[in-house]
């Protein structure tokens, strides 16, 4: 269940963080929506990011960002509409998961699932 769960959005598109964040609160979730990964601070359960976040950042380095404020790996998930195989090349030893862009509601409902147990 996905109830409660505390969630950091990090998109850029903000039509794309608006209906992402409209779906996961329909599911209980609580969402943190950013539209920038710059002086992110967030006590989330896990962390959603857009992979190509313009020339601020990307979703990697503002999940390592989060991770390193909070002293311990959050469970986080990329998003990209990017050659998956080059990103995931990026995430081999991160704990990242991936889902290609667009995204079905079932496949990003059944990896929140997998991140948020224990």
């Amino acid at each position: 269940m996905l109830t409660g769960l505390k969630v950091c959005l990090i998109e850029d598109d903000q039509n794309v963080s608006l209906a992402t964040q409209a779906l996961l609160e329909r599911w209980g979730c609580k969402v943190q929506a950013q539209l920038s990964g710059l002086n992110l601070t967030s006590d989330c359960d896990v962390i959603i990011a857009d992979y190509d976040l313009g020339s601020s950042a990307t979703g990697i380095e503002c999940i390592e960002q989060l991770r390193q404020q909070r002293g311990g790996t959050i469970p986080a998930l990329i998003l990209s509409g990017h050659d998956a195989e080059m990103i995931q090349a990026q995430l081999k030893e991160r704990q990242i998961a991936l889902l290609s862009k667009p995204v079905r509601p079932v496949e990003l409902r059944a990896t929140l699932r997998a991140l948020s147990q224990p």
